[in-house]
């Protein structure tokens, strides 16, 4: 049976849920090492695509322009990425000894409505 394309863009919703919930199984399981480097290949992976992701975007929309399309990838991809790339996201990712406490992240699951 073919699908409307609305049904069908609900289907693939569904579809790309459950596989963001088997991935997120899957990194809930990770080291902080492990979580690093593959942060750093997306942002090594969109540094080199920002011209052709630029280029889809104003394809895809009609909007905006290349040259600021392609500033705004790189920013993703570089200074974003050198803002968030120190910090922890496994584990305690904060300790005060003096207080005696420590912040521990916890792994929230997605919710499949």
């Amino acid at each position: 049976m073919m699908l409307s394309a609305d049904l069908q863009s609900v289907q693939d919703v569904r579809t790309f849920l459950e596989q963001a919930k088997e991935a997120q199984q899957v990194m809930s399981k990770m080291t902080q090492e492990e979580v690093d480097r593959i942060v750093h290949q997306m942002a090594n992976v969109a540094r080199k695509e920002a011209s052709r992701l630029a280029s889809l975007a104003v394809e895809e929309t009609g909007f905006g322009k290349l040259e600021d399309k392609m500033t705004k990838n790189l920013f993703a991809a570089e200074d974003v990425y050198n803002s968030i790339k120190e910090m922890k996201t496994v584990g305690i990712i904060n300790r005060d000894e003096e207080k005696n406490y420590g912040k521990l992240h916890i792994q929230l699951e997605l919710l499949l409505l």
